[in-house]
């Protein structure tokens, strides 16, 4: 807003601006809403209909949205944004190669008046990236902006190309709205479709039911082999498809700071103390010279950091506190000035103690504990130490510390008893309230002073020295293990390591639990020289203070299915599938000697009948769980007093009986419905039009390999 209220008087800055903005419109878009390669040959980044998208075709669509990137951002992209950009670029050939050839034979385009309306026309055909970089000084969208912007990119050019950029990127917007949109609005649902919807939420049917749940079962009743295995994965071929997947063993070798790392930082702040104390504007001196958002300006005593206060000495104006550690930071605290405030706050802890109820002889207990650790602490003991002993609250891992609290936060009797004391120290008498006997200690007696604070912050971080430890023991690990035998036997002998796993991974996937870029090493995995069960690796992540010794444990092939890759999934269904038949041979025996739901529920055992009315659209019956089949077997019965057999449903096994059955009556007029049915597959369409296309065009991604 600011930047284009001064474009009358410094058009310059102002149209720069803007063209950053669109830089960033380049960059940021998400056309289909959906480091580099070194080396002596321009490998194949993925396949488009037969034609291979090579690095150097790629890199074409990369390094603008880069450039972009560094022109917007003031920086080079990281890895993150890098990921994001490569996204991008590959959408947008994916674009070109896919979707332009089916709009171009659906006659469809953006002619020159279109793309002017876009620009300079009303409302309805002003693309929304205009709207947003055109506002004038009330908000508003101003075409009189466009046109000195226009003007302005005449005499660069570098301003024109980008201009030019940002107009196709615009076009290619448009036609993909005019495309989906086209996809969405042939939707059509018939009379019979609005009909069937109308039926699924109108009819109804009330059945009385015995269930019984594939869990009510131990899993030992049954006995899964590899062949339950094999003959299920081939019944439902097309449930488990053959992926390219890897699975790793690893172990971190995390680099902490050293006590020398501490030491020198200590150091390096109480020589910056020394700038702080005499420094005239400590405002851009805290800022400069933090690691994270620099604290400056008026600060109650609660929202100070936690170390700056001691029971040993005040705040005083001018004083220079610290360094201490919070956080893996160390914090240096210069006190710029102190003034009154109105309001008042207080630092206390506590030790509680609960009565196990309200019975009178239970409170006289708890407070027989109290006093009892309150002479301990009156002889010496640490509150500290008894807080954690004693403590019956959340604050006991702390020591009883509740921090810094104001007025009407605590329950009335402890805050009366802690705003009354005048000094730090143990209080003499218990303090009873609602929840039980406190011990309390006052910390830091009330004060109603606000500070006036500028506090440094510079992040403990580990240097070579430690980075190295934690290489040499990686080394060292690695060295001592040659597969995955070793490697597990390894670290069960190491009080220090833990195995780590990573099951199925995919060639995109780019982190893995406790190492959030593990990029490399999952290229590695998916190398064909790299072997399963033995080699180990080692890799260096120094952003993350960390190394990794990996090894490769499992690796499967889109071209042949493994049953391991799945086995944890068909394991859960053939227990299920099994169950079922334990369950429905013995439900068919009680059935034929029984003449009643009621009757097989009592021979059965710990069942019982229960009755439910259900809609044709559900998916359960009652509070049994996801049974849509079930629902199917429920609307099969056509008069009152049919029963089901047995059967096996998702969660469990079913007898149901029919009560009462309502079906919809017939209605002139089910457009409403049809309605609801179009709706619903509109909001799909582009997900289906966007993988079919993929399938025919044979779009193949290869660029897991590289990046």
């Amino acid at each position: 807003m600011a930047i284009i209220s001064k474009i009358r008087q410094r058009a310059g800055v102002a149209i720069i601006l803007i063209a950053l903005g669109l830089a960033l419109f380049l960059v940021g878009g998400d056309i289909l809403q959906s480091g580099g390669f070194r080396g002596g040959n321009d490998p194949v980044v993925g396949e488009i209909d037969g034609k291979e998208i090579t690095y150097t075709e790629f890199n074409r669509y990369l390094e603008p949205l880069k450039a972009n990137f560094v022109m917007q951002a003031g920086r080079q992209p990281d890895e993150q944004t890098m990921q994001m950009l490569r996204e991008q670029a590959w959408q947008m050939i994916v674009f070109e190669k896919v979707y332009l050839p089916e709009i171009e034979k659906l006659g469809l385009g953006v002619g020159k008046e279109e793309l002017r309306a876009m620009f300079m026309g009303d409302s309805l055909f002003l693309h929304p990236q205009v709207l947003a970089s055109f506002r004038d000084s009330t908000g508003k969208f101003s075409r009189q902006l466009v046109e000195q912007y226009l003007q302005f990119v005449k005499q660069s050019p570098q301003m024109a190309a980008q201009w030019r950029n940002f107009e196709e990127s615009l076009k290619q917007d448009r036609l993909q709205t005019k495309y989906r949109n086209m996809m969405q609005y042939s939707v059509y649902a018939t009379t019979w479709e609005g009909k069937r919807e109308y039926e699924a939420q109108n009819s109804r049917v009330e059945v009385n039911y015995v269930f019984v749940p594939y869990t009510s079962l131990p899993d030992s009743v049954v006995k899964v082999t590899d062949a339950d295995l094999e003959r299920y994965v081939n019944q439902y071929r097309e449930r488990f498809p053959a992926e390219d997947a890897v699975s790793l063993e690893y172990v971190v070798f995390e680099v902490k700071p050293s006590r020398e790392d501490s030491l020198a930082l200590q150091q390096e702040l109480r020589e910056l103390a020394k700038t702080l104390a005499v420094a005239k504007d400590d405002s851009l001196l805290v800022m400069r010279e933090s690691d994270t958002q620099a604290q400056y300006g008026w600060y109650s005593p609660n929202a100070i950091p936690d170390g700056v206060f001691s029971e040993e000495r005040p705040l005083m104006k001018g004083g220079i506190y610290g360094p201490f550690l919070q956080d893996n930071r160390y914090m240096l605290v210069k006190v710029i000035d102190v003034k009154e405030d109105s309001v008042e706050y207080v630092r206390a802890a506590h030790i509680l103690f609960r009565p196990v109820s309200d019975k009178a002889e239970d409170k006289a207990d708890a407070k027989r504990r109290a006093e009892e650790v309150l002479q301990k602490l009156k002889a010496g003991e640490d509150f500290a130490k008894m807080a954690r002993i004693y403590g019956s609250d959340g604050t006991a891992a702390k020591g009883g510390d509740l921090g810094w609290f104001g007025r009407n936060v605590m329950v009335e009797p402890f805050e009366k008893a802690v705003f009354a004391a005048d000094k730090p120290g143990l209080l003499p008498s218990l303090v009873e309230t609602e929840f039980g006997y406190h011990i309390v200690k006052i910390t830091h007696p009330k004060t109603n002073k606000k500070y006036k604070i500028a506090t440094v912050d510079r992040t403990l971080s580990p240097g070579q020295g430690a980075y190295n430890e934690a290489y040499e023991k990686a080394q060292i690990f690695l060295s001592e293990v040659s597969n995955v035998q070793d490697f597990r036997k390894k670290v069960e002998e190491s009080p220090t390591l833990v195995l780590q796993t990573a099951a199925r991974l995919t060639p995109s996937a780019r982190a893995i639990a406790g190492v959030n870029n593990a990029r490399e090493m999952i290229r590695w995995a998916f190398k064909e020289e790299t072997p399963v069960g033995k080699s180990p690796s080692l890799f260096e992540l120094p952003e993350e203070n960390k190394v990794v010794v990996a090894i490769v444990t499992e690796r499967y092939s889109q071209d042949k299915l493994d049953i391991n890759y799945y086995r944890d999934i068909l394991t859960a269904e053939v227990t299920k599938e099994k169950k079922g038949e334990y369950i429905l041979n013995k439900m068919k025996e009680l059935k034929a000697a029984s003449k009643t739901l009621n009757e097989i529920a009592t021979a059965y055992g710990n069942i019982t009948v229960n009755t439910a009315t259900v809609a044709l659209n559900a998916i359960s019956i009652g509070i049994t769980g996801f049974n849509p089949s079930a629902v199917g077997r429920a609307f099969g019965l056509k008069k009152a007093g049919d029963r089901t057999e047995p059967f096996a449903a998702e969660s469990g096994v079913f007898v149901m009986q029919l009560v009462n059955r309502q079906d919809a009556a017939e209605i002139a007029d089910y457009s409403q419905y049809k309605k609801q049915v179009a709706e619903r597959q509109k909001g799909s369409v582009a997900f289906f039009i966007d993988q079919a296309l993929r399938k025919i065009y044979e779009v193949k991604d290869y660029r897991a390999k590289y990046f």
